[in-house]
């Protein structure tokens, strides 16, 4: 069963704003990239950098990445997979799209730690290794 993803939540704007980066990288249409077409080149690879962008680096679930792209979570696996496989054998510079991507996505993290840091505020939670390792990363 594919996980019915609410864009107006957090999770769904984020994982919208993080396949836009991989579209605009691969130079294709996110409608396209939510379709069933493996035909045109990028597609497939604009959908499997996605699927490892989302999962390696913002930590989403697998279901919660599959059901953007409407696909289920051993479909975002394989990607995550596939991805890792090219950046290990260095292919056609998949890890300078990620690289690229990332970049572009710096400001997604950057409020992501401000709205964490916020709400564990507000809370008065401790704060977890993810939230440890953002600020380890953005302070200068």
């Amino acid at each position: 069963m594919k996980t019915k993803i609410d864009y107006r939540s957090k999770v769904g704007k984020e994982l919208g704003i993080i396949l836009n980066a991989c579209c605009e990288a691969y130079d294709v249409n996110p409608q396209e990239v939510r379709g069933i077409s493996r035909r045109r080149g990028g597609i497939m690879e604009a959908r499997q950098m996605y699927c490892y962008v989302a999962h390696r680096k913002f930590e989403h679930t697998l279901s919660r990445i599959g059901g953007i792209i409407k696909r289920d979570h051993s479909s975002a696996l394989h990607s995550v997979k596939s991805v890792q496989n090219l950046i290990d054998t260095n292919y056609q510079d998949t890890e300078e799209k990620f690289k690229v991507i990332c970049k572009m996505l710096l400001h997604l993290d950057r409020v992501m730690l401000v709205n964490l840091a916020r709400e564990r505020i507000r809370r008065r939670d401790k704060m977890n290794e993810r939230d440890k390792r953002f600020i380890k990363q953005f302070s200068y």
